[in-house]
């Protein structure tokens, strides 16, 4: 499982969702969509382990979303969409999510 750590609003109830989809189908990439976005948190296969060892640049697993497109289950998680970057993303943030 793939979390990324500015994400502070996905939640460990999100992060079971992403686990029990995976568990039904665990040769598939599982991953959070969240708008027009597909994306980390994201569960992969042992397969794709060599792939993700070789990404590069800031963009990530989004290449082996698009190379495998029918490979990937898509998990709706507003939550995800949630992105701290600077100290003021953080003090948008909703208080009850800090």
């Amino acid at each position: 499982m793939l979390v990324l750590a500015d994400q502070a609003a996905v939640t460990a109830e999100d992060l079971r969702r992403l686990a029990m989809t995976w568990r039904r189908q665990p040769e598939y990439i599982v991953a959070a969509q969240y708008g027009a976005t597909l994306g980390a948190p994201a569960v992969f296969p042992a397969s794709s382990f060599r792939d993700l060892a070789d990404l590069r640049g800031d963009r990530g697993a989004q290449v082996l979303f698009k190379r495998n497109p029918d490979r990937v289950v898509r998990v709706p998680m507003e939550s995800a969409s949630i992105d701290i970057d600077t100290p003021e993303d953080l003090l948008r943030l909703d208080p009850a999510r800090r």
